[in-house]
C-alpha cells in the first residue's frame, strides 16, 4: 500500500486488485481487478507501477482516474517466486526485488533471486544483490539515501536461516 498524490492511499490485494481509500474511515472502492500476482506499488508523481507477475505496469492518475497499464518491464524470472516490491530512488532510479525460481538451487537467469536497478525510463541498469531467495520488502532511509532489503529464508529450516535484513550496496551477494 502506498499513498498517493492526491493524498488517497491505494491498497493492493493477494486477490489481484487494486483498490483506494479515500478518506480515514471510508470503505475501499476497486480500481483495478484481474491482476496476476501484484505484490508491489509505488508512485512517482502522478504514475503509479504496480509489481506484477513477470512485469512492472505503469498507470497515469488524472483527476482521480487511472488510465494506461502497459509493461514497462516485462521477461522477469517467475516461478515458485516473482518480482515483488518497487523502491523508487532519490537519483530517479528504481529498485525491484525478484525472486528465486525454486526453493534451493542454482539460478540460470542473473535476474533470478536478486535486487535489480532500473534507470528512471525503465531502462535495466543491472542486478544489485544478487543469491538473495526471496527479497521481498525494499524500503528507502529518507535521511541517508540507503535502500534497505527483507529476505525471505529458505523453507522447511524452521528458523535456520532466518529472515534478514540487509542495507543495499551494488554487488551484494
Amino acid at each position: 500500500m502506498a499513498f498517493g498524490p492526491d493524498g488517497r492511499l491505494y491498497v493492493l490485494s493477494s486477490g489481484g486488485s487494486l483498490a483506494v481509500v479515500a478518506s480515514p474511515g471510508a470503505g475501499p472502492r476497486t480500481l483495478l481487478s484481474g491482476l496476476p500476482v501484484a505484490l508491489g506499488l509505488a508512485w512517482r508523481d502522478n504514475d503509479l507501477y504496480l509489481s506484477v507477475r513477470g512485469s512492472v505496469r505503469r498507470y497515469q492518475l488524472n483527476n482521480g482516474t487511472l488510465s494506461g497499464g502497459g509493461a514497462v518491464v516485462s521477461g522477469l524470472p517467475v516461478n515458485r517466486h516473482q518480482n515483488d516490491w518497487i523502491l523508487p530512488m532519490p537519483n530517479g532510479d528504481f529498485l525491484l526485488g525478484v525472486g528465486s525460481t525454486c526453493d534451493v538451487c542454482n539460478e540460470a537467469n542473473p535476474k533470478s533471486a536478486s535486487v535489480l536497478r532500473f534507470h528512471s525510463d525503465w531502462s535495466y541498469a543491472g542486478v544489485v544483490v544478487r543469491g538473495a531467495r526471496n527479497p521481498y520488502g525494499l524500503a528507502l532511509r529518507a535521511s541517508t539515501g540507503d535502500a534497505y532489503v527483507t529476505i525471505n529464508g529458505q523453507d522447511n529450516l524452521g528458523a535456520q536461516p532466518a529472515d534478514h535484513l540487509l542495507r543495499v550496496t551494488d554487488g551484494e551477494d
